[in-house]
């Protein structure tokens, strides 16, 4: 446990350093390569309910592309929100909790104010106007777009390893969904939500790169992922039959 801690905090380490030398021009260029390639699969354009990071200015995927174009679709887009965070007054040690909540319309992505890492935020003040997917445990959600600092396709399963920021934010809410789904509906879903990536080229690592994305039994692998470059990756089983022996994050 300890030294896949270590391992992960070095890999983080490394890609961001890599990150940092990626111009806003390139990040650009690959948003809107990875928009195309998404807005172009069944999984996408089938979902009406999906849940889509909101992108920091830089080192990520930017999602503004795709958001609006859910909106332009008649989707459903849920984002996602750490009230916790925003609302809380002084230090704890209790870990903050990730919800997916809806985004209203168009006019409300846009009204969005950007927090110190440059990402739009939800306003604590208007989640109860919102619909929260941990707080209906009913509704079952099409597909989940995440980020994350590094992504590897593993040599065994196939499905996706992701290298997230450390917070656990997802295998979290991913639980918490699953387990709120199971208890409403005393049976599995199935198929369960899948789960895709968005990445840079330089946050891909091939096998030829001589780096291992390291996971947990926690992890939650992905799907798919969509690649910067214009490439798109999909496991080759069902979306999201896999156990977490192999793990997700």
């Amino acid at each position: 446990m300890v030294a896949l801690n270590i391992c992960k905090h070095e890999l983080r380490s490394l890609m961001n350093q890599k990150l940092a030398t990626v111009s806003s021009n390139s990040i650009t260029e690959q948003s809107e390569c990875i928009f195309k390639s998404i807005s172009k699969i069944n999984q996408y354009q089938n979902a009406q309910r999906i849940c889509v990071y909101l992108s920091m200015a830089t080192g990520e995927v930017q999602t503004d592309a795709i958001i609006r174009d859910a909106f332009n679709r008649g989707k459903q887009v849920f984002v996602p929100c750490i009230p916790n965070v925003s609302m809380r007054k002084a230090p704890t040690t209790t870990s903050p909790r990730m919800e997916m909540v809806e985004l209203l319309s168009l006019v409300d992505y846009e009204s969005l104010k950007r927090d110190k890492w440059g990402i739009p935020s939800i306003d604590a003040k208007s989640l109860d106007q919102r619909e929260s997917i941990l707080r209906n445990p009913g509704k079952i959600l099409d597909l989940i777009i995440v980020p994350g600092v590094a992504f590897q396709i593993d040599p065994i399963t196939k499905f996706v390893r992701r290298l997230g920021r450390g917070k656990g934010y997802y295998d979290s809410f991913l639980l918490e969904y699953k387990a709120n789904l199971l208890s409403k509906h005393r049976v599995s879903p199935n198929p369960s939500v899948p789960l895709y990536g968005l990445t840079l080229k330089e946050q891909y690592l091939s096998h030829d790169s001589g780096i291992e994305v390291p996971i947990e039994q926690h992890d939650y692998n992905l799907d798919g992922i969509l690649i910067g470059d214009g490439r798109f990756y999909q496991a080759p089983n069902p979306p999201n039959q896999h156990t977490n022996e192999v793990g997700r994050d």
